[in-house]
């Protein structure tokens, strides 16, 4: 995992990640959990994930409507429309 929050308190950086599909819920909370620990000192009160695929979006919303550290957004590949 590569982190880049900023310590500080007078700004802040879009700081995102980009989450790979398939996660379940009890993955997505560990992930969280684990992130949060780590980035304490931090004082990360969110993170934005970017989903990669469409196969978790239950998973994302379940988790987004539950737990206020995450939210999410999907990535559209501008080169890739889906025209079905």
């Amino acid at each position: 995992m590569g982190f880049h929050f900023p310590p500080s308190e007078e700004y802040w950086v879009d700081c995102h990640n980009h989450l790979s599909s398939g996660k379940t819920h009890s993955q997505l909370y560990a992930m969280l959990n684990e992130w949060f620990a780590r980035l304490d000192g931090f004082r990360l009160g969110k993170v934005m994930e970017i989903a990669e695929g469409t196969d978790a979006f239950n998973v994302y919303k379940d988790v987004s409507s539950q737990d206020k550290r995450f939210s999410w957004l999907l990535h559209m590949p501008f080169n890739k429309p889906d025209v079905k």
